[in-house]
């Protein structure tokens, strides 16, 4: 037996605590992942309707959308 599981075994007995699963929490994770589910469904509905990245004739920066047009020079851009 690894030296974890001795270990293990001896935290849950002196705290009196069981680090088993219970049918209670079997049933907790399917209602967790139907919740997850539903909130997945929800954002993909927001990004459907909201498109984060619109085509456009100008580069925009995601963090702070500062706009750029033709003249834009990446290369030099600490230089400026």
């Amino acid at each position: 037996m690894p030296i974890v599981t001795t270990v293990s075994q001896h935290v849950e007995d002196l705290y009196r605590l069981s680090f088993t699963t219970s049918e209670h929490h079997t049933a907790a994770i399917n209602s967790r992942e139907m919740r997850d589910n539903e909130d997945v469904q929800k954002r993909v509905g927001w990004f459907e309707s909201n498109d984060p990245f619109p085509v456009s004739n100008f580069v925009m920066s995601i963090s702070n959308r500062i706009l750029g047009d033709e003249a834009i020079n990446c290369h030099r851009a600490f230089k400026c």
